[in-house]
């Protein structure tokens, strides 16, 4: 019987498919309705329900929009309705340990309400950080058993979202507000949300489980029917109702939840039927590095982070269907009269898979959690901003080895991309298809360098890793740091005639 890794999260621990075990996790404490589903397809419990949940969400979500329209229902019934369905999709996905979203959400709402605002989010952030570093702890022990799907993520989006809106009451008691960026000012919360209001905006439905993240004052313009209002003509705005200014006749969001469904449902597929024969845990087997060349291993491991970004492509379609399936996400027109529904979306599969930097590929990845780390970490640094950055995103995302080791070389390839863009890339513009080529090549170089640098974040473990990179002789290690000493010798940065604002703005970096 074949060996497969149990794909939810934690992928570096694997445990036989006719292993009782596979399909019904000793620790998971999700429900066990569908589990008759579980057997018949041979997919565990806990994905089982996932994908589920996500299906009644996203049927939820389209008699919310209709049922709980702010036309139809006062902002109280559709923060009630919102919390109710995301309350009971944690209970349903997670059992008892939904609680523990629960009462991050209630001690940071306790914070919020009794400390001044000033304070507020230096006792938020590293207090919800140490709390989810207790849950990504607990979850690694867990995973030693096989154990895939838990409620670290659901607490990882609720972090996202209590330490945003803690920033956010700051801002909003600013005195100065010349000190704030725009997306501060834009964003700034002046008065402390109700309890109904807190909860609904960390708990909703609509994103409780895998994001995205929606910013506070995105979401109660969205529960007030006021997010159209940005877009439409005051002509075209109906005053009676419940809820403040709304559009007569909302854009409909049928052509973008069917797209992204119907996508998320291939890469879906892809993960369950496709990525078992591919499966990570080779990289832990002797026997492949024996049987095995240096291009071998090298195409196996783009083959394997591929496929292994297939399982995040559908989790963050599926919840970005449902978000905008309720109403949520809508962004206004193209320059073609065509609705974008994208304010919050997660990934551009596309603009990933075809990326010509690895600076490009890491702007459509993970958008609201980017957002967030440059709203909450970037922004606010009060030391090197990249840095705080790189550390800030690293606690969210956990403390298995193999993190750390993509995010310190992700440093190190941000780094020689910029270099390569400034001493490089000048000397393939003066033609077509000089352009054409560097083209190609940076594309297949990103192709390379995002699966070299990715392979330990699918691992997860640090000594297997080592061992996969030993057998390819760190070679993109030394030819980064080779690039970056070697590049701006040999290829000197072309002078061009800059205005004087643009010297100051490169001099300031």
């Amino acid at each position: 019987m074949q060996t497969l890794i149990r794909g939810s999260l934690a992928q570096n621990s694997y445990i036989r498919m006719d292993h009782p075990e596979y399909l019904d996790p000793p620790h998971y404490d999700g429900s066990r309705l569908f589990f008759w589903v579980s057997k018949a397809s041979g997919v565990p419990i806990d994905l089982v329900n996932f994908v589920i949940g996500q299906l009644f969400a996203l049927l939820f979500a389209a008699i919310y929009r209709t049922a709980f329209h702010p036309s139809k229902a006062s902002a109280t019934k559709r923060h009630c309705a919102a919390l109710v369905g995301g309350v009971t999709l944690l209970y349903f996905c997670f059992g008892r340990h939904a609680y523990l979203v629960m009462f991050l959400t209630g001690v940071s709402y306790f914070i919020t309400v009794f400390f001044p605002a000033k304070y507020v989010p230096q006792i938020i952030l590293p207090l919800s950080l140490v709390y989810m570093g207790c849950v990504h702890i607990r979850r690694q022990l867990m995973s030693q058993t096989g154990f895939s799907l838990d409620v670290s993520a659901p607490v990882m989006v609720a972090v996202q979202k209590v330490t945003s809106i803690a920033f956010a009451w700051k801002d909003g008691s600013e005195k100065d507000q010349d000190k704030l960026t725009p997306l501060q000012k834009l964003q700034a919360v002046r008065k402390i949300p109700s309890m109904l209001e807190y909860f609904s905006y960390i708990l909703h439905f609509q994103a409780c489980m895998t994001g995205p993240t929606v910013l506070y004052k995105d979401y109660i313009d969205y529960i007030y029917g006021t997010n159209y209002r940005k877009h439409i003509k005051s002509e075209d705005i109906l005053e009676d109702s419940p809820c403040s200014a709304i559009p007569v006749q909302d854009p409909s969001p049928t052509k973008a939840v069917i797209t992204k469904v119907v996508v998320s449902l291939i890469h879906a597929l892809i993960f369950i039927c496709i990525c078992p024969m591919f499966s990570v845990g080779r990289f832990k087997d002797e026997e492949f590095f024996i049987s095995t060349t240096f291009y071998q291993r090298m195409f196996y491991i783009i083959i394997v982070t591929t496929l292994a970004r297939s399982k995040y492509y559908h989790a963050w379609l599926l919840a970005d269907a449902i978000c905008n399936a309720s109403g949520l996400g809508f962004n206004g027109w193209d320059e073609n009269g065509n609705t974008k529904w994208d304010l919050i979306s997660n990934v551009k599969i596309l603009d990933i898979e075809f990326a010509t930097s690895f600076r490009d590929t890491l702007s459509s990845w993970n958008i609201g959690t980017m957002r967030w780390l440059r709203y909450v970490g970037y922004e606010r640094a009060t030391f090197n901003p990249t840095v705080a950055t790189y550390i800030l995103s690293a606690v969210w995302h956990g403390f298995y080895p193999g993190y750390y080791l993509t995010f310190v070389f992700g440093a190190l390839l941000t780094g020689v991309g910029r270099t390569l863009r400034r001493h490089v890339r000048p000397h393939f513009q003066s033609t077509s298809s000089s352009r054409k080529i560097y083209d190609v090549l940076t594309f297949l170089g990103s192709r390379v360098a995002l699966a070299y640098v990715t392979m330990p974040f699918v691992l997860l473990e640090f000594w297997p890793s080592v061992r996969v990179y030993s057998s390819l002789y760190w070679y993109l290690h030394v030819l980064t740091i080779l690039a970056l000493v070697a590049v701006p010798k040999i290829f000197p940065a072309h002078r061009e005639k800059m205005s004087t604002k643009s010297k100051g703005v490169q001099e300031s970096n």
